[in-house]
């Protein structure tokens, strides 16, 4: 039986524990009954191995059971509510499996399995990709980290299983998986600390995405780690003599090889060159306390030469993911250049499974809570989201402020920053504090001056300059600023500080345009009109959208659209005007121009027949005359039901045409010849027909034209204008 792989993996748990597995595997194991895998094996053995892999970080009971279930809201006819029933139900029902004696299980354990399935069921539901599916994916992963981070660790196992087994499944969606692994789930495994996971996504993604790369990584990976391998175990002899002559048992002395995926990353960054690689195989020594892995440190340099800027102290300075270790890179026995890292048990087991190790189990059978300082990060991405815009916002904040490389910089007393690499003081200074960046005249590295937009270094030690009388940040700043946070900062104090002159700036370039579409200004415009439009727009008061016109944020055609969502133009004239034998009344809003068309016969000359003289609307046919055309007949016409002919009977239809309406504009230009004809090129190019045209010429040359034109979209009445204002000689352009 599947379940006896995980009932093994699992003997750390309590037997009350082991009783919610079982119950929950028998749930599974019922609703995925008859299911099949790509790959032809049952359904159940997915969840069976998402379980056992995390069995092996040995999460709690709960997670377990949730990784069992994890699939069956989605994938099955079972419910939520069904899921806390039968984890909460009193009742001792006879299992066809197991003897489980539900009585034991709490209501909490049960609200608490059945929300970390339906979470994980959540980040499931999202099936399109590209950035924009990324980002929602994004999107929902921090927000179930912020509420149970063991959702993402079960979806994290969940992926890492289904990227194993994608060999069934197409080449195009092999990639598609491999490729949205590699930029969402692994960056997220290592954000999470959880550096075997994150190795293993890569790989198993790596020679999907990229097989040609994957083939030639792991051909010179191979040809290297046999002789690496010889030499390593040399070495490991040499420093346990080393170290037990000092006193110091080292609990592992063992070889590390670099994950391919790794491997081929940073050989891009050293020119293919494999020479450069020092941590092909790294040599981990695990020792018994923190104090023995500084002591470690100095025995190694005391008989083999480091390479200075390669002493890195993790455990002084954790990197972002909570990573603690010494590393060292040293020149050791024959001359070749190697990396050790020297840590104790927990730093190995932190390093390995990351914020999951944090579930470990001890030998009390009691879990050890996160540090707060440890998940900081995923609430302040919480809070990100909802600042930010745009989805485009979101990521790039991920992809800088989150995922990138760190340094490490210190305050004059010693505090520690990380900021991504190319971080520059700006940056520095908004990461202590808002009012710190907005104050910041000038900066120093290191107790000398530099400029604030020179890209800080690790190590480096920082003083902000600040002035008493706040200036607020410059403009310029966005041009170098490395980190989303400071970058909304700036923007956020140019937003309050321009905000009345964005204001009467919107509402210029606003009544500017509605002059032109309706005559009206904004003042002028219905309450209600406004109140329904701010229904559809991301602003709370007209103020607000009045502000977003004047930086630029929100486009005056956008706000009239929304406004005139179809084209709305006063009353012009009553007078009757004549086109192609319709009349239309210039005081209509809308007039269509009724057209028949006849499928397979374009350019035939179309008329309609005397006899019965049909109308739009009315059911047609059309007959094929010789030399007259096409003549149409209402269907119901005995000249047309009486042909006996049929091969002269075609099929037609009515056609609409756009809808038109009318505006008249004035045009004050200097006389000039071609002018009229400029006139025209210019609406020729919008598509807009010129209905009519009255010219009165002044004594000094000044000519006013009223043109009436035929417009088909709103955002031809802008257009005609900006075209009509930029002709030469033009003075000004306005509505009648």
């Amino acid at each position: 039986m599947y379940i006896r792989k995980l009932l093994n993996k699992t003997k750390y748990l309590s037997p009350q524990d082991l009783e919610i597995i079982k119950h929950a595997y028998q749930l599974a194991e019922q609703a995925h009954r008859g299911q099949k895998r790509l790959s032809g094996d049952s359904y159940i053995t997915h969840p069976i191995e998402v379980a056992c892999f995390l069995a092996d970080l040995k999460l709690d009971a709960e997670t377990i059971a949730a990784a069992l279930l994890h699939d069956v809201l989605e994938d099955t006819d079972v419910t939520i509510e069904q899921i806390k029933k039968e984890f909460s139900t009193s009742l001792n029902k006879k299992s066809s499996v197991f003897k489980i004696n539900r009585k034991k299980i709490s209501k909490a354990t049960s609200e608490n399995i059945a929300n970390l399935v339906n979470g994980v069921t959540k980040l499931g539901e999202i099936r399109y990709y590209g950035k924009q599916g990324e980002v929602e994916n994004f999107r929902k992963m921090i927000l179930a980290m912020a509420h149970d981070i063991r959702v993402v660790l079960i979806k994290l196992s969940d992926r890492l299983h289904n990227v194993k087994t994608l060999g069934p499944f197409s080449p195009e969606k092999r990639k598609r998986i491999a490729k949205h692994t590699l930029e969402i789930y692994a960056p997220l495994a290592d954000r999470l600390g959880m550096g075997e996971i994150k190795g293993q996504l890569e790989d198993s993604s790596f020679k999907y995405y990229l097989p040609r790369e994957y083939k030639w990584t792991k051909k010179i990976t191979e040809e290297r780690f046999t002789e690496r391998k010889k030499y390593v175990k040399r070495v490991k002899k040499v420093f346990n003599k080393k170290l037990k002559k000092t006193g110091i048992s080292p609990l592992e002395i063992e070889g590390r090889a670099k994950h391919h995926y790794s491997l081929y990353r940073k050989l891009k960054k050293c020119d293919n060159d494999i020479n450069k690689i020092y941590d092909l195989v790294a040599i981990r020594i695990v020792v018994d306390s923190v104090a023995s892995c500084y002591k470690t440190l100095g025995i190694i340099h005391k008989d083999f030469k480091p390479l200075i800027r390669r002493i890195k102290d993790y455990i002084a300075m954790p990197k972002p993911n909570g990573y603690k270790s010494l590393h060292t890179t040293i020149f050791c026995l024959d001359g070749k250049i190697i990396e050790i890292q020297i840590k104790t048990p927990q730093m190995h087991s932190e390093a390995e499974w990351g914020v999951a190790a944090h579930w470990h189990y001890d030998e009390q059978k009691e879990s050890i809570p996160i540090p707060e300082e440890k998940i900081t990060w995923i609430k302040q991405l919480a809070d990100w989201q909802k600042e930010l815009s745009s989805s485009e916002e979101f990521a790039e904040s991920l992809k800088i402020d989150i995922f990138q490389d760190r340094i490490f910089v210190f305050t004059p007393r010693g505090d520690v920053k990380d900021l991504p690499e190319g971080a520059t003081a700006v940056d520095f200074a908004y990461a202590i504090h808002s009012e710190v960046g907005n104050k910041c005249i000038g900066a120093k590295a290191n107790e000398k001056i530099i400029p604030l937009d020179n890209k800080l270094k690790n190590g480096d030690v920082i003083e902000i300059l600040t002035s008493k009388i706040p200036q607020g940040p410059r403009r310029d700043w966005l041009t170098f600023v490395k980190t989303n946070f400071a970058c909304n900062k700036i923007k956020s104090w140019f937003k309050e500080m321009d905000r009345e002159k964005n204001l009467q700036s919107g509402k210029e370039v606003l009544n500017s345009e509605l002059k032109k579409i309706c005559r009206k200004t904004i003042s002028q415009i219905k309450k209600e009109k406004i109140n329904e439009i701010l229904k559809t727009l991301p602003y709370n008061t007209l103020d607000d959208v009045l502000v977003a016109c004047g930086e630029g944020s929100l486009l005056a055609s956008q706000i009239i659209k929304k406004l005139f969502p179809s084209p709305e133009v006063l009353p012009q004239k009553t007078e009757i005007k004549k086109r192609s034998s319709v009349y239309i009344k210039e005081n209509e809003k809308v007039k269509d121009y009724a057209k028949v068309e006849v499928s397979g016969h374009n350019g035939v000359m179309v008329k309609n027949a005397l006899c019965c003289k049909p109308h739009k609307g009315d059911k047609i046919l059309g007959y094929v005359t010789q030399g007259h055309g096409i003549k149409i007949h209402k269907r119901t016409c005995p000249n047309i039901t009486s042909v006996k002919d049929r091969k002269r009977i075609v099929k037609v239809q009515w056609k609409k045409v756009k809808k038109i309406s009318f505006i008249t504009i004035k045009i004050t230009a200097s006389d000039r010849v071609g002018l009229f004809r400029d006139i025209g090129d210019a609406m020729s190019t919008l598509k807009i027909n010129l209905s009519d045209l009255h010219t009165k010429t002044s004594p000094d040359e000044i000519i006013t034209l009223h043109v009436t034109l035929e417009i088909s979209d709103i955002d031809q009445i802008s257009k005609s204008f900006k075209k009509i204002e930029k002709l030469k000689d033009v003075i000004k352009v306005e509505r009648v």
